[in-house]
């Protein structure tokens, strides 16, 4: 489990009141497309919620008790969660962004241990779309990156057992006025993992697959004002008074939380020296900076971007520091505007310093430095409701599949895929004129 958690979870929060703030939300009517029809200032409305959810009893985990190895049932656990997410496509889709406010943990003999869900990416799909005072099913799809730990008074800490997950959702919701009240139910299928529980020892674990939820979310509007904005032609009438002066093409700031993934095996260099260690080391939580330029005719968007990622991991005294500081040049072509849906594809390229620190038990502490140029995917969304805004919101997802380094005969995989659900980019010319 990642080491640097509770500071993770004190930025997240840091960035959803600080993007709040930012955008100056006015709260306004939910559900305006039911009364007014498709249009591309009614494609999404955002939404803050509190959630509790409850995980059963189940499963089973091992522990050294006196020499003697022993399983025990994991305890059930009930853990509050908050969301920040968006209904779109006019009330068939959820997108969202889940945080666990802490976890839970247990006792068994001479054990301590500790399970949680960690922060949650997932979508929800309205087969009927959601309308007030109604009540309608939903199904959807979940990328959990919960994690396990475990303490044992002869041993010390076992390895962070990283339990991310893809998920499976279902259940109901119902809205009133502003609110909905959701109910439901996720299933992960793939519940064994391997679990050292010494440095020489281990055997299989389980997880419970399934957990229910009961949430209420308030809803509230960010683009409908433009609405009238367009249909009384000043939206016209300010593009035209931009293009004018030259600021439909203009600069680009951007900020958001994102979050940092190994996307696949892990390091060699973990598995052929610390076969008890896990080799992939997930959960890095950041701040996605960006200065960059649009180009409004060729819908092309070039930018400097910024990340610093750092996780870790502790285990029977060995303790592993990984850090990934990149400044990268990005572009992004924009292939279609859908209501105000922007999707787009790019590439970036960038200078990556990575450094790796080990300390094992009471031997000196020793780190490793490299510097290396990768290349990279990006994809990700836009909500544009109207060209002349001077800020929208973005969606970033980025892969680079070169982010290793050579570590004393061997390689250590770094972060290399990341996902920022929810990113402000500001348009300062069109604030000035």
């Amino acid at each position: 489990m990642n080491i640097y958690q509770p500071q993770r979870f004190r930025i997240s929060i840091a960035g959803v009141l600080f993007l709040t703030a930012v955008f100056g939300l006015k709260t306004l009517h939910a559900q305006p497309f039911v009364e007014g029809g498709n249009t591309k200032h009614r494609f999404a409305q955002m939404y803050f919620s509190a959630e509790g959810q409850w995980q059963p009893s189940g499963g089973y985990f091992n522990y050294l008790d006196n020499g003697n190895v022993r399983s025990n049932s994991l305890s059930g656990r009930f853990s509050p969660r908050v969301h920040w997410g968006g209904m779109h496509f006019w009330g068939h889709a959820d997108f969202y962004v889940a945080f666990e406010l802490g976890g839970i943990r247990s006792q068994a003999g001479n054990t301590q241990y500790g399970y949680n869900t960690g922060v949650e990416t997932g979508a929800k799909i309205y087969p009927w779309r959601l309308e007030k005072n109604t009540l309608r099913p939903y199904l959807g799809v979940a990328w959990s990156g919960g994690g396990y730990s475990q303490t044992n008074s002869d041993i010390g800490n076992s390895p962070g057992i990283d339990l991310t997950r893809l998920a499976a959702l279902g259940g109901i919701a119902y809205q009133l006025d502003n609110f909905i009240i959701e109910a439901g139910t996720r299933y992960i299928f793939d519940t064994k993992v391997r679990q050292w529980y010494t440095r020489t020892q281990s055997a299989e674990m389980d997880i419970p697959p399934t957990a229910l939820t009961l949430g209420l979310k308030y809803v509230f509007e960010t683009t409908l004002p433009f609405e009238n904005y367009e249909k009384s032609g000043q939206e016209a009438k300010r593009k035209e008074d931009l293009t004018s002066k030259n600021s439909m093409s203009t600069f680009t700031l951007a900020i958001g939380p994102s979050s940092a993934f190994v996307a696949g095996s892990g390091s060699a260099y973990t598995r052929e020296n610390y076969p008890f260690a896990s080799p992939v080391v997930n959960g890095a939580f950041l701040a996605d900076m960006g200065i960059g330029y649009f180009f409004y005719d060729l819908e092309l968007g070039v930018n400097l971007i910024l990340r610093n990622m750092n996780t870790g991991t502790s285990a029977f005294g060995l303790r592993q520091q990984q850090t990934r500081f990149s400044v990268a040049l990005e572009v992004n072509k924009n292939l279609v505007n859908w209501n105000g849906f922007v999707p787009f594809v790019g590439v970036h390229f960038g200078r990556d310093a990575m450094r790796y620190a080990e300390q094992d038990g009471n031997n000196p502490a020793w780190e490793q430095f490299e510097t290396k140029w990768l290349p990279g995917l990006t994809f990700g969304w836009d909500i544009r409701p109207s060209d002349v805004d001077w800020w929208l919101l973005r969606t970033n997802l980025r892969y680079t599949p070169g982010a290793t380094m050579s570590v004393r005969g061997s390689t250590v995989a770094l972060t290399n895929f990341e996902f920022n659900f929810i990113q402000f980019v500001m348009f300062p010319a069109r604030v000035f004129n």
